[in-house]
């Protein structure tokens, strides 16, 4: 099966965590089994088959190999992850145990890699964190690295609006963001990302953008997704902080 990776993801993997942020997401996945959104027909066409090894089997290992190194007292099972208590200047950290992901884009090996695991409740979860933060690297990068520092600002504001939009989905709004927005001083870069929020909420362009990771929409009813009105209302709140601040 091959050892597992282990990588952070979340605010502080994407350098846009804040003072307050308590708990670090730290992501352990292995390669010796991955699920797909192929059918059992195209799986078959690739000549795959079925695993050995399940994510609910690499789960239990995990929660294991945790308990017996910090103890049972510090670890508990979550509906979509493993807590494990801090202790001291360690922070909680929240371990995710995953299987990759193939979302197959018509080519026979082209496609783009995610992560997935099962809630408590049997929902499965998909989501891409190195597509997150690889994207959000290279706007970064585009924006003469003020992209992320604009995030850390909009999540302080959000604080400041008593918003609870989640930081995730604070950061996807503003990786739509027009680039150019993402010049000049700090007030100038926040009222210009404002206004393209603000915009795109009452055209309707907000309701079909998607996440930082280029493989998800924002909204919807699924467990990856948040509705519509959410943001809606947290734009709002930043634009009453923004005309009171002023």
């Amino acid at each position: 099966m091959g050892s597992p990776s282990v990588y952070l993801q979340g605010s502080y993997r994407n350098h846009t965590n804040i003072a307050g942020d308590s708990d670090v997401d730290v992501v352990v996945g292995t390669a010796g089994v991955f699920y797909s959104d192929l059918t059992e027909a195209e799986r078959q066409l690739r000549g795959l088959e079925p695993g050995q090894f399940t994510w609910a089997q690499f789960r239990d290992e995990v929660y294991r190999a945790l308990a017996c190194y910090y103890s049972t007292g510090r670890v508990r099972q979550g509906n979509k992850c493993i807590h494990v208590g801090g202790e001291g200047d360690r922070l909680n950290a929240d371990v995710i145990p995953c299987c990759q992901y193939r979302r197959y884009r018509g080519a026979y090996a082209d496609y783009a890699e995610g992560i997935t695991f099962w809630t408590g409740t049997g929902i499965q979860v998909v989501n891409y964190p190195k597509l997150h933060y690889a994207n959000g690297t290279r706007k970064n990068e585009m924006c003469k690295e003020n992209y992320k520092r604009m995030v850390r600002v909009f999540k302080n504001a959000r604080n400041a609006a008593s918003s609870d939009f989640p930081s995730y989905f604070l950061e996807c709004l503003l990786y739509n963001v027009s680039n150019h927005q993402y010049l000049g001083s700090y007030e100038v870069m926040f009222a210009g990302v404002l206004r393209d929020l603000w915009d795109a909420k009452n055209s309707g362009a907000m309701a079909h953008w998607t996440c930082q990771n280029g493989q998800q929409e924002i909204f919807g009813n699924e467990l990856h997704q948040i509705d519509l009105d959410s943001a809606c209302r947290c734009v709002d709140a930043l634009v009453a902080l923004w005309e009171n601040w002023r």
